[in-house]
């Protein structure tokens, strides 16, 4: 059975449910970012796959969507979880149903490679760039966080080495996971124990001089 068509047959099933528009229209998205053609103008998501269980049938991802869902402007997030098999993969077990600015807090800059800056960025240093002002023969690296969902960036400063730069961004990155832990543990207790694992992912690898790998 092609796609579209079991999901036209379950639209039906749960024609006048309240949630079926915002279900259908997470649904195609996640269905969009697995496909070649978004992964050429986003390749960030390229890999990106989605379990059986949800591309057969979309009465599964229906009832998974309603039961873990509790604000219907939640987005789905495959990274909080799934980051730790470094893999890019909606499924239930890899995916989290989450605020929006959750989900913004696991971006990094550039999103869209598309930008100019890309092409300055460091050999590992998530959200580092080389510098390109000053002296030609004097490299900085420029430190960046998004937030928001912003297409745009926050200028954190320039350092001397990749590492100061990539470490400068790290500990805002902590410290927003920590804030958004401190929102949201009483509605989203599972969501908040991952960002806190993160975070302290991210506090051991700093104590131990070492870069922290990120998903995209």
């Amino acid at each position: 059975m092609e796609r579209g068509e079991s999901l036209g047959r379950k639209k039906k099933k749960y024609l006048g449910h309240p949630m079926i528009v915002t279900v259908k229209n997470r649904y195609k998205g996640i269905m969009n970012r697995c496909e070649r053609h978004y992964w050429d103008k986003v390749p960030n998501y390229y890999g990106t796959t989605v379990c059986d269980e949800w591309k057969e049938n979309f009465d599964s991802f229906f009832e998974w969507f309603v039961e873990n869902c509790v604000d219907v402007k939640d987005q789905i997030d495959k990274d909080i979880i799934g980051r730790d098999s470094r893999y890019k993969h909606y499924s239930p077990e890899t995916c989290l149903i989450v605020p929006a600015e959750v989900n913004y807090a696991m971006w990094v800059y550039p999103k869209n490679p598309t930008f100019p800056e890309k092409k300055y960025m460091g050999s590992y240093g998530k959200c580092v760039y080389r510098s390109l002002k000053g002296k030609p023969d004097t490299v900085t690296y420029e430190a960046r966080f998004t937030k928001e969902g912003n297409k745009t960036s926050d200028y954190i400063g320039n350092y001397k080495t990749e590492y100061e730069a990539h470490d400068a961004w790290r500990h805002l990155k902590i410290d927003r996971f920590i804030q958004l832990s401190e929102k949201y543990e009483k509605e989203y207790p599972k969501m908040v124990s991952h960002l806190k694992a993160i975070a302290l992912e991210m506090c051991i690898d700093a104590s131990l001089g070492r870069p922290t790998e990120w998903p995209h």
